[in-house]
């Protein structure tokens, strides 16, 4: 765990490489270190608006300080706070401003 009041959780982001039916590939590591895991129900930020109306987009935000890489929709993230750890989550979707990242995510299922 990180010790940051701001992004006191910690994440690594990573994708697969070389997956076929036989391997699973490996990993290569995009981001790790410092985050902030968080969920809202804020229509505006978790909600996108189609012809057919407002779909759910994601769960779970993962804000991240500002960084260098170049993070992906597809890309996998683990993520772990006080209540637990996370694995291998799918991004959703990616914003990249100015003060940080911010990546969707959704629940994974038990």
């Amino acid at each position: 765990m990180v010790n940051n009041p701001r992004f006191p959780h910690w994440c690594k982001i990573y994708k697969l490489e070389g997956c076929d039916a036989w391997n699973e590939g490996d990993e290569v590591i995009i981001y790790e270190g410092e985050c902030r895991k968080w969920n809202n129900d804020s229509l505006r930020n978790f909600y996108k608006k189609t012809d057919a109306g407002r779909v759910s987009d994601a769960d779970y935000c993962v804000s991240l300080p500002p960084t260098e890489e170049s993070i992906k929709q597809g890309y996998l993230i683990d993520v772990e706070d006080k209540i637990g750890k996370i694995e291998g989550v799918a991004i959703l979707d990616v914003y990249m401003g100015n003060l940080g990242t911010n990546i969707y995510i959704n629940k994974p299922k038990n």
